[in-house]
């Protein structure tokens, strides 16, 4: 699976095991999902990057917006800041939300905003898609740990732990 260098990450570009996550913001289970990934990402620290796909469903009419929101901010340097306010008012994803969301976070809302209407930043989410789509993703949340698929959050700390040993014992 073909990772960008300006993906949204958590976590050190040099880990051990790499945590894939395709995610909608509109998705119920992905918000169920975060404080999982968070609990991963603190446990394992410097063993395991997260890596954020925006995997927007079409039956979310709220879900592609609020990507765009999250792709926008991420062009400011606050897609993790983004991420928890849309997920935190899951139940309000509107344009108003979207805005005022960015001007808590101090970003330059005239660019925000345009970069929410930029046919790149919907291409950009579009890709991640398309990278779903040839990982065999259909749902979410779904994880693609070390290219192993784990659908939600249930079974993704014990895959971190199954990939994180294997890692460890072919060093040796």
């Amino acid at each position: 699976m073909t990772l960008r260098a300006d993906d949204p990450i958590l976590g050190r570009k040099d880990a051990k095991v790499t945590v894939v996550e395709f995610s909608d913001f509109q998705c119920p289970y992905c918000s169920r999902a975060v404080p999982a990934v968070r609990d991963v990402e603190k446990e394992f620290k410097d063993d395991v990057r997260v890596v954020w796909k925006h995997l927007p469903l079409p039956f979310h009419p709220q879900a592609m917006p609020a990507a765009l929101a999250a792709e926008a901010a991420r062009q400011q340097g606050k897609f993790w800041q983004m991420h928890d306010v849309l997920f935190a008012s899951q139940q309000s994803l509107t344009e108003g939300a979207f805005v005022k969301a960015a001007q808590e976070l101090g970003l330059d809302v005239g660019r925000f905003e345009r970069s929410m209407r930029d046919p790149a930043t919907r291409q950009r989410v579009e890709e991640d898609g398309k990278a779903a789509a040839a990982a065999g993703v259909t749902g979410t949340p779904t994880f693609v740990v070390n290219g192993e698929p784990v659908l939600g959050a249930a079974g993704l700390k014990d895959a971190v732990r199954r990939h994180l040993e294997k890692a460890r014992g072919s060093r040796g």
